[in-house]
């Protein structure tokens, strides 16, 4: 699960979140955002050729992409 701004949105994270997942594409762990805009929020599961492998790796990557906090594995 990973907490996703606007301001995050906006400044290309939909192609760096992209380029950090593809190497990793090779699971059955669905990826999931949740959104916030203001006083909006929306939760958005990728479809299933974004499942992943949640290794270490993978999740260093996400955290240094959205922020230490934002990422969370949800079992």
């Amino acid at each position: 699960m990973l907490d996703v701004t606007a301001d995050q949105a906006g400044n290309g994270f939909v192609n760096s979140l992209g380029d950090v997942l593809k190497p990793f594409c090779e699971g059955r762990c669905p990826v999931s955002l949740t959104y916030r805009a203001g006083t909006a929020e929306a939760s958005i599961t990728l479809g299933e050729r974004w499942q992943v492998r949640p290794t270490d790796e993978l999740l260093l990557r996400l955290k240094d992409l959205a922020g230490e906090q934002r990422v969370r594995v949800v079992y």
